[in-house]
């Protein structure tokens, strides 16, 4: 079901819609759900910050979504599963930065870029795997993940970038 109090923004061409929030207290300890179209348009964008000190737990994004703002979801502590459609191409930098209890992520297939600092201080974050879509990883992506035990890393990466690991004692694999 689509999650009501969702603030939209119209584009600056009027072609799409970007999410920019929730009302106040309708993401406390809820699973949220995007919806694809609002009013005849596609939504394909969460805004920077659109989501930031969030109270919820899981959030569902919708295929028609292609970008996730700088610190969308920073700071969102108890947000614990985040699945996104199947367009999502680019996530910004600090987007899931200080969800502390993040622990699982399930990323697109035709995500190209991860922002600098994108999943920093994710302690709870485990594992992940980065499609072979992904060309571009940001810095310090992954510092302070301490739970981090496994990593897969997409095979198109040409670099990984200054510090992408660091503080994360549990790591155990890196597969490429």
């Amino acid at each position: 079901e689509i999650t009501k109090g969702i603030n939209y923004e119209l584009s600056s061409d009027g072609t799409y819609y970007v999410v920019t929030g929730i009302e106040d207290d309708k993401d406390n300890g809820t699973n949220i759900y995007i919806e694809e179209e609002y009013n005849g348009l596609p939504v394909k964008e969460i805004a920077e910050e659109a989501f930031r000190f969030s109270q919820m737990h899981s959030i569902y994004l919708p295929n028609s979504i292609t970008k996730i703002g700088k610190g969308a979801f920073r700071s969102s502590y108890d947000l614990e599963n985040v699945i996104l459609g199947e367009n999502v191409d680019e996530i910004g930098s600090e987007a899931f930065y200080d969800c502390d209890n993040l622990k699982s992520i399930k990323l697109s297939n035709r995500l190209k870029k991860i922002g600098d600092n994108a999943f920093y201080s994710c302690y709870s974050l485990e594992s992940i795997t980065i499609p072979n879509s992904v060309v571009e990883l940001g810095m310090n992506v992954f510092t302070y993940c301490t739970k981090l035990k496994e990593v897969i890393l997409s095979n198109q990466l040409s670099e990984i970038p200054n510090s992408c690991f660091l503080n994360c004692r549990s790591l155990q694999s890196i597969n490429i």
